[in-house]
């Protein structure tokens, strides 16, 4: 890969945080996942800095959580490619079983909480308030939302701000199913 140009090390050092906050948005461990999203960060200063019509339409952390987004699709897929390809090794009865089990009721556990998360949020945030909120959650500037919806900027601000009052004050149960 070419290395960055003055300018472009400049921008990427400036917009640097955005690469924190993606991997705390999507709840991914630093220790694992920088260095994916980092490489997909770089991409986004390149790609960015060179074309003037995003530039012109989109906001740099949209362009930057999109790449980065994408590494880290690469980065599944690739280790999804490698268990698929893995020597099976034999069953035994005696130390897969409880194994087995575990794994079965943690991940019933979890799907269990995210299905009630959903449920609560379909409860207390309206069809439009999640709209906004997921493409927010996407990286995309409130000017770039309300452009896609014909709404002015600080509309976008006040419903995204609703929703999130409402989850506070109608769902507190939402705070035990997460940290559950």
């Amino acid at each position: 890969m070419n290395r960055l140009t003055n300018t472009q090390s400049d921008f990427a050092a400036e917009h640097h945080g955005l690469i924190h906050a993606f991997l705390n948005q999507k709840c991914y461990p630093e220790d694992e996942f920088y260095g994916i999203a980092a490489s997909g960060y770089l991409r986004a200063v390149r790609i960015y800095t060179e074309r003037e019509d995003l530039q012109n339409a989109y906001a740099f952390s949209t362009i930057a959580f999109q790449c980065m987004r994408s590494d880290v699709s690469k980065h599944f897929r690739a280790e999804a490619r490698l268990k698929r390809n893995a020597d099976v090794s034999p069953y035994n009865e005696d130390t897969d079983t409880d194994d087995y089990a575990d794994s079965v009721w943690e991940s019933v556990a979890r799907k269990c909480a995210a299905q009630a998360v959903r449920e609560t949020l379909l409860r207390v945030v309206t069809p439009g308030q999640r709209k906004l909120a997921m493409l927010r959650a996407d990286g995309y500037s409130d000017r770039e939302i309300a452009k896609r919806f014909g709404m002015k900027p600080s509309h976008v601000a006040r419903e995204i701000e609703a929703a999130g009052a409402a989850v506070i004050s109608l769902a507190p149960e939402l705070h035990e199913l997460i940290a559950a």
